[in-house]
């Protein structure tokens, strides 16, 4: 014999309160994920930066103006950090309870937390192209003071005036060294990044003229075909 329940509406508020605690659970381990996932992307980023600002300082020794700088990305790092945090402890506070998401449904859900994430991934993004702009701007004002334009000068009048030998001998580096006052091992930087950037500026020159060669071949090739045929065709009439 079927058993029927007396109370139908205990058996439907026990299936509403099952899925509510459902969706509630679902929730935390989001919230969960997404923190975690966006902490270990802020920390990489952290390190990313202290490594190229190590590189920077072994690589201008002479140089201790990036410490204010440095003090500063790091300062900024950390208060947005900090914004991140209190995103996801006001994140858990909106959904703290069942009762908060108990007139919303698994969609309306799913679709807040995408929306979420697709927020922290444009404030993360812009983070990190702050960074990386700050970086270059950082490395090429480095550069700027430990080559001045008096110096670049005289390298690339000895540059231009020795174009055929690779690299100054010892003799020259030193005659070198007393005119710009650099180290042997920034002037031999300086002639190494000259002979690359010619390299490929004379790369570039070689493949735009391989394909304009190509292009007036191609526009060229069909005219001195139909001359030809023009002139077999006299030929023959002469003949006849």
């Amino acid at each position: 014999m079927i058993q029927v329940d007396d109370n139908p509406q205990h058996i439907n508020l026990n299936l509403f309160q099952k899925i509510n605690t459902g969706k509630y659970e679902d929730i935390q381990i989001k919230i969960q994920k997404l923190e975690s996932t966006f902490f270990q992307c802020l920390n990489y980023s952290k390190q990313e930066q202290m490594q190229q600002n190590e590189k920077l300082q072994t690589d201008n020794s002479q140089l201790h103006d990036n410490e204010h700088n440095m003090n500063k990305d790091l300062l900024q790092f950390e208060q947005f950090e900090k914004y991140i945090t209190q995103y996801f402890v006001q994140l858990r506070e909106q959904f703290g309870n069942i009762k908060s998401i108990c007139f919303m449904t698994s969609q309306q859900l799913n679709l807040f937390f995408e929306e979420a994430l697709e927020q922290l991934n444009n404030k993360t993004k812009l983070y990190q192209d702050i960074l990386k702009l700050k970086l270059i701007q950082s490395s090429q004002d480095l550069f700027s003071k430990v080559y001045p334009t008096k110096t670049n000068l005289i390298l690339k009048k000895w540059y231009l005036h020795n174009y055929c030998y690779p690299y100054p001998n010892q003799m020259e580096i030193k005659k070198l060294i007393n005119k710009t006052q650099l180290s042997k091992k920034k002037i031999l930087n300086w002639f190494i990044n000259a002979r690359n950037s010619f390299k490929r500026k004379k790369q570039k020159k070689q493949k735009y003229k391989i394909l304009v060669q190509e292009h007036y071949k191609a526009l060229f090739q069909p005219k001195k075909q139909s001359q030809n045929s023009c002139q077999e065709e006299s030929n023959q009439q002469i003949l006849f």
